[in-house]
């Protein structure tokens, strides 16, 4: 409104111009989206924290995804395809996701830990998840149609 009326005046010189914005600072993670049988792997995240009490796709960090699903997850895979990353804003951050589609030849009953979840692919997208990843289940329940 202050802009306006000092156009209107012809002050428009006299006023201090906005601050160029900062870019906000971008993190990065790898999600690891298994598929077995047309059913896919959540994890509930920590109740304190970015997405509390909601449920995504298990995330890493450096090393052999292969490894980390066969030691954390109790799954042995083998890679399908890198899906398109998503990128997702938070008031002080960027989140961009990098998603890795993994087909589950094998499963051990640390699969199954309490935190972790199998849905049917139509079922996650209806539980207790955030944007991003209702937004990827969808393009997989689609691709899967």
């Amino acid at each position: 409104a202050a802009g306006c009326v000092a156009r209107g005046e012809g002050r428009v010189a006299e006023l201090p111009a906005s601050r160029p914005r900062r870019p906000y600072p971008r993190k990065q993670v790898t999600w690891l989206v298994l598929l077995d049988a047309g059913r896919v792997l959540l994890e509930r995240r920590p109740a304190p924290g970015l997405w509390g009490g909601l449920w995504t796709f298990p995330e890493m960090g450096a090393g052999s995804p292969a490894a980390f699903c066969r030691k954390q997850l109790g799954c042995e895979v083998r890679l399908l395809e890198r899906l398109e990353p998503l990128e997702h804003g938070f008031t002080h951050f960027r989140l961009c996701a990098r998603p890795v589609l993994y087909g589950v030849q094998r499963t051990s009953p640390r699969a199954e830990q309490p935190g972790r979840l199998w849905l049917d692919l139509d079922e996650a997208r209806h539980a207790a998840v955030p944007a991003p990843v209702k937004k990827l289940l969808a393009r997989l329940a689609s691709r899967a149609a």
